[in-house]
């Protein structure tokens, strides 16, 4: 029987029908997107977030491993796609919080490299903070996840709260900020373009 790994961030619904579908015709199927950047793609250290029977998964682990550092199984299918909406909403939210920490500093005056090393010994450092930050000061914004992925996977966020009834208020204003950047040109951007806005002096009449 062949199986399908679905590692695209797509709707919860066309992942599950896809699902439904494949079955029928006696195939099998993962729900199986990633975390990781392109850099960690190459290097072998991607982490899997997997959903469907365990015994498609054990069949198929050998050809995630070969690209991975870790295999999260999650549950059903669909349930990885949800899980990996929900920690890109999260990423989201963390960088657009960061890009205005920076606005703050950045027109304070103060050399952005201090809020870099003042983060650093800050509980709310993380893996994520010391990677885009460096690269915001820089202003090089080479897509590891582009500003329209980011926004792609806001959106489905968004119509998932929208169906179990949820305000989602941080979400809803960040996914505003990257439409508003990518109507400026940034999409293929790194979604830490964030910053940009905050980069350049703005027009008088904002």
């Amino acid at each position: 029987h062949h199986i399908v790994l679905n590692h695209s961030t797509v709707e919860l619904r066309a992942t599950v029908e896809a699902y439904k579908l494949l079955k029928e015709t006696g195939a099998r199927f993962l729900d199986a997107p990633f975390t990781g950047s392109k850099d960690a793609a190459a290097a072998g250290e991607l982490v899997y977030y997997v959903g469907g029977e365990a015994d498609t998964l054990d069949r198929a682990r050998h050809v995630l491993e070969g690209s991975s550092r870790e295999i999260v199984p999650i549950g059903r299918v669909g349930e990885a796609t949800l899980i990996k909406i929900a920690t890109n909403m999260i990423s989201a939210a963390t960088v657009e919080a960061l890009s205005e920490a920076y606005g703050l500093v950045n027109a304070a005056g103060l050399n952005p490299n201090v809020l870099h090393g003042a983060i650093e010994h800050n509980a709310c450092r993380s893996a994520l903070t010391s990677m885009k930050l460096p690269g915001m000061i820089a202003g090089d914004y080479e897509p590891h996840f582009s500003m329209k992925n980011m926004f792609k996977d806001s959106k489905l966020a968004l119509e998932l709260a929208r169906d179990y009834g949820l305000e989602m208020p941080v979400l809803s204003t960040t996914a505003n900020v990257m439409f508003r950047a990518m109507q400026k040109g940034h999409g293929e951007k790194d979604y830490s373009a964030l910053a940009i806005a905050f980069q350049q002096p703005a027009p008088a009449n904002e």
